[in-house]
């Protein structure tokens, strides 16, 4: 008996593949379901520049080697997403003392969060490495034969994921496509609190007075001023992690392996077009959502000079992003897109939290509704609006809102009335307002 179609919260159950799905919205409460039910649980596919070589080298058997290279990543990440296990070990076995308690600002200062690392953990972090790399290697040496080497090096760890670099080099110790990450999602979404609980503990330890003296005398010197701004963050972080059920329920709506695989196509869909590097935002090629998830997506090398870019609009489809920091940035472009969701309308969101028994992520869900995200029709107007000229904006708004009145379509004239109704209501457009003396 094949797999039962199921009705929930408007997403059908029991189907082949993930894209249709996620091009349909975002923020779903619901993730767990419809991935589990998939057949086909990889959004996206292997690197473009990596597909060509592959079909050049295998004309006869293009599916069957796009699959191998799929599987060779696979397996690497299947090795290291093992890591999680380690890094946990090593933060336990990091204690408060002064010398590791100035090891940890060093390492935040530097928007590092490796501040646990000892021998055993590096040793094991090369075992993985080695063992990701040969696995890769095994696999895609029977569809491209001059493979010749794999370097995978670890680069970064996040709330919810590790990140690699992958290098891939051929005979000659070329390299015959450009760098890519591969990031492995963390299990659960505990490993960020754990993280930053720990981290809040070693620090709180000792008087910010006592790190400072200890940083001269080490000739490591951290004012005191920088200290104190650290303890206060962590402090803060370490606090506002989600306890309750109802916020972690929300924070997946957000954030880790299905949120990301989520925005990544939805973003993809409603843009309509590649986005690249010059756009400031790089969206993984690859999401596997299989028993160790894990993405695949282009490698950006940091500039020495200051580069700026534009930040992505996100508004111009209907959405922001919590997350768009430092931390998450290289060279001016996001690289990491946990952390969306759609516009909330503020002035819903404030009705709300007076409202008595109403709590905050129920507050943030019913601000955020939306006609427009997940909408081609409004998505469509919206991005038209956004491409003219500011001063010309209110005109072509009336215009577009006159002919959907007139239109015979009503699900046409539903959706761009609603649309227009977003727009002014959350200001998702600056629009220039015509004054007349």
């Amino acid at each position: 008996m094949g797999i039962q179609n199921k009705i929930l919260s408007g997403i059908e159950y029991g189907f082949s593949r993930l894209k249709s799905q996620m091009r349909k919205g975002i923020n779903y409460d619901h993730y767990e379901e419809f991935v589990l039910s998939a057949k086909n649980k990889i959004v996206g596919n292997i690197p473009d520049d990596l597909k060509k070589i592959i079909i050049c080298n295998n004309p006869q058997s293009k599916k069957e080697a796009i699959i191998t290279a799929q599987d060779a990543y696979t397996e690497a990440a299947v090795e290291l997403s093992a890591i999680e296990k380690f890094q946990k070990q090593a933060i336990k076995r990091f204690t408060p003392n002064i010398e590791n308690a100035l090891t940890l600002l060093e390492h935040n200062a530097a928007k590092d969060n490796l501040y646990f690392t000892d021998k055993i953990y590096t040793e094991k972090l090369a075992e993985l490495t080695l063992k990701a790399e040969q696995k890769m290697l095994d696999n895609l040496r029977t569809i491209i034969p001059d493979i010749g080497n794999i370097k995978i090096t670890h680069i970064g760890l996040g709330s919810y994921s590790n990140a690699f670099r992958c290098e891939i080099f051929n005979t000659n110790g070329e390299k015959i496509i450009k760098d890519k990450v591969i990031k492995t999602f963390h299990e659960d979404l505990d490993f960020g609190p754990e993280l930053f609980k720990q981290m809040n503990h070693v620090l709180s330890k000792f008087k910010s007075k006592k790190i400072e003296q200890y940083s001269i005398k080490q000739g490591r010197i951290i004012p005191r001023d920088k200290i104190e701004e650290q303890k206060f963050a962590l402090k803060m972080i370490a606090g506002l992690n989600p306890q309750t059920p109802e916020a972690l329920t929300y924070t997946k709506t957000l954030h880790g392996k299905y949120a990301e695989a989520n925005a990544a196509e939805y973003i993809r869909h409603m843009s309509g077009h590649r986005l690249k590097e010059k756009e400031g935002l790089l969206l993984p090629d690859m999401v596997n959502l299989n028993e160790h998830a894990y993405s695949v997506m282009p490698y950006v090398e940091k500039q020495e000079e200051t580069i700026f870019r534009q930040p992505f609009n996100f508004k111009r489809i209907g959405l922001e992003h919590t997350d768009a920091n430092s931390n998450n940035m290289v060279s001016g472009v996001l690289i990491d897109i946990g952390g969306l969701y759609r516009v909330i309308d503020k002035n819903i969101l404030g009705k709300l939290m007076q409202s008595e028994g109403y709590k905050y992520t129920t507050a943030l869900k019913e601000a955020a509704q939306s006609s427009i995200v997940g909408n081609k029709t409004g998505t469509k107007i919206l991005k038209q609006i956004y491409n003219a000229k500011p001063s010309e904006r209110r005109e072509l708004m009336e215009t577009i809102r006159t002919e959907a009145n007139k239109s015979k379509n009503e699900l046409y004239k539903r959706d761009v009335l609603a649309a227009l109704e977003e727009i002014e209501r959350k200001k998702l457009v600056p629009i220039k307002r015509i004054f007349i003396s």
